[in-house]
């Protein structure tokens, strides 16, 4: 999974993996079904950039990233029922001896 650094605001570097699928999209029949399993993948997947929002109001959701980003990062907002996806945030310098 190709993943971007961010080292400012935190005080340790910060491995950040973006939109990393959740579930199927849930659209046509799995609109109101529980979440399915995303479908696996055999390349090196692109996780540098934040996926859809969940459908909601747009005002409120540019509030809500602006809180998030503390205002830092000038992010173009998009909106999708195609939302459920994970943006994982995790020290940079982890072992497999390391405790989380």
């Amino acid at each position: 999974m190709q993943v971007s650094y961010h080292h400012s605001g935190f005080a340790q570097p910060v491995a950040v993996f973006l939109g990393v699928p959740f579930a199927k999209p849930p659209l046509g029949s799995l609109r109101f079904a529980p979440p399915q399993p995303a479908e696996p993948w055999s390349f090196v997947k692109n996780a540098t950039s934040y996926p859809p929002m969940c459908s909601q109001d747009a005002v409120k959701g540019q509030r809500a990233n602006d809180l998030i980003t503390n205002r830092k990062e000038k992010i173009h907002l998009q909106f999708s029922e195609d939302c459920l996806y994970l943006n994982i945030y995790t020290p940079a310098d982890l072992t497999t001896a390391s405790r989380l």
